[in-house]
């Protein structure tokens, strides 16, 4: 009976030392429904700039997204963090730069 008993009780305490990620809405103040919004701004969202793939890590504390040329479609991708309430500059992601 405690073999199968103690390691229950290991797996529930290992399982409730995990914190839950910080919640953070990154859509305030509403929720884009059908009808598009524009996303940051004149800070992720340039007017004439061509901007794809947006991706946000699963705390929404992070993003990456690309941008496009217009002249030859060469593109670039671009990393921003949340601060408070709102995105940092966008700097070009380098991730395997030293």
């Amino acid at each position: 009976m405690i073999k199968i008993f103690l390691p229950l009780v290991l797996i529930l305490i290992l399982i409730s030392c995990k914190q839950p990620p910080k919640s953070t809405d990154v859509f305030e103040p509403t929720y884009p429904d059908s009808i598009p919004t524009i996303f940051a701004p004149d800070i992720i969202s340039v007017k004439g700039r061509l901007e794809h793939g947006i991706s946000f890590t699963p705390d929404n504390q992070e993003l990456v997204f690309g941008v496009l040329n217009k002249d030859d479609f060469s593109g670039k991708i671009f990393h921003s963090k949340l601060g408070d309430k709102n995105w940092a500059k966008p700097i070009v992601f380098n991730p395997l730069s030293n």
